[in-house]
């Protein structure tokens, strides 16, 4: 990896590291700028979900200096995934516990976290119903903590037993690297849903932690992907909740994806509806435009829907070529 990830650097694209993977910042094919540009270091692949680029790094090597390689191998260790948590990731999610209840922060965290959440529509006491936490220096004394999360809002995820399964921390600021640090469990592992109050039936599957709450608040179940795909694994924990009607509901804009994650629920036999929009991202908006968005769109001809999300899809690479 440390070759590959020097060579990235050397040609001036911003990485992350996410476990075997290498993050590009911006994809050198579609330009898109939510480092949706991956490099596998075990597999010597590479993936853009945003433009669907993809191909071996050998045939990337054609197109940028990677260095050799030729000499890279792939690497057979990983164990087959199996859905739900490993001893180790129960262990992980255990510092949850260390981070400090909203109710307990001192006047000056307690007024930045209520600005932060008040921006998403989110209230202090329904972030205690969603049992969002702070880190808190003047609190927590681990200095690994305090070098990883300071100053950010730690949202937890559960699944559809109630279970911690994830939680991951959004900073406050926005001047900051990297907005949001994930904990170390991987999210192919487990489903993480808000089911409904009005509408538990009906879900929808974003992007985000924040959407997945602005939709909860609007009566309806939600399932954040923390991504813009499902795995085989996801889809069958999906199907065994079996709710009536899903919903796509990506980012503004995510045509390629939200038509491949279409594809995969249509393949095991889950009949979906996607909700194109353009402007902000659920969580920016009212949930009252929220409900009117998906009740529309349940009664309307999808056939209809899909077609005319194809043309804003043509209209809009058009004009990107202009």
């Amino acid at each position: 990896m440390d070759e590959l990830l020097s060579a990235c650097n050397l040609l001036g694209w911003n990485t992350r590291v996410r476990q075997d993977e290498i993050l590009i910042g911006v994809c050198p094919f579609c330009g898109n700028s939510k480092y949706n540009f991956q490099i596998s270091t075990t597999k010597l692949i590479y993936h853009c979900w945003a433009c669907s680029a993809s191909g071996t790094l050998r045939g990337l090597s054609k197109f940028f200096p990677l260095g050799n390689v030729a000499k890279l191998r792939k690497t057979t260790t990983e164990k087959p995934e199996v859905f739900g948590l490993t001893e180790s990731d129960v262990n992980s999610l255990k510092i949850f516990t260390q981070f400090t209840e909203l109710n307990k922060l001192n006047k000056k965290d307690k007024d930045a976290v209520e600005k932060f959440l008040q921006k998403r529509g989110i209230s202090m006491a329904e972030a205690l119903e969603y049992k969002i936490r702070y880190f808190s220096e003047a609190i927590v004394i681990d200095e690994t903590l305090k070098k990883r999360y300071n100053e950010r809002v730690i949202v937890p995820l559960f699944d559809i037993s109630g279970n911690l399964v994830f939680f991951t921390g959004r900073a406050i600021k926005d001047d900051v690297k990297f907005k949001y640090l994930n904990c170390d469990v991987k999210r192919k592992r487990f489903l993480p849903v808000y089911l409904g109050k009005e509408n538990p039936n009906t879900v929808l599957l974003v992007e985000g932690v924040f959407d997945a709450i602005a939709v909860h608040q609007a009566g309806f179940s939600a399932i954040p992907l923390l991504s813009m795909d499902i795995t085989d694994l996801q889809l069958f924990a999906l199907l065994g909740i079996g709710f009536e009607k899903i919903v796509i509901s990506l980012d503004p804009g995510e045509f390629d994806s939200s038509l491949k994650l279409f594809q995969k629920l249509t393949k095991v036999g889950l009949i979906s509806y996607i909700l194109f929009r353009v402007g902000e991202d659920l969580d920016c908006i009212s949930r009252a435009s929220i409900k009117e968005f998906v009740s529309h769109l349940l009664s309307s001809n999808q056939d209809s829907q899909r077609e005319n999300l194809l043309k804003e899809k043509a209209i809009s690479l058009m004009k990107a070529r202009r």
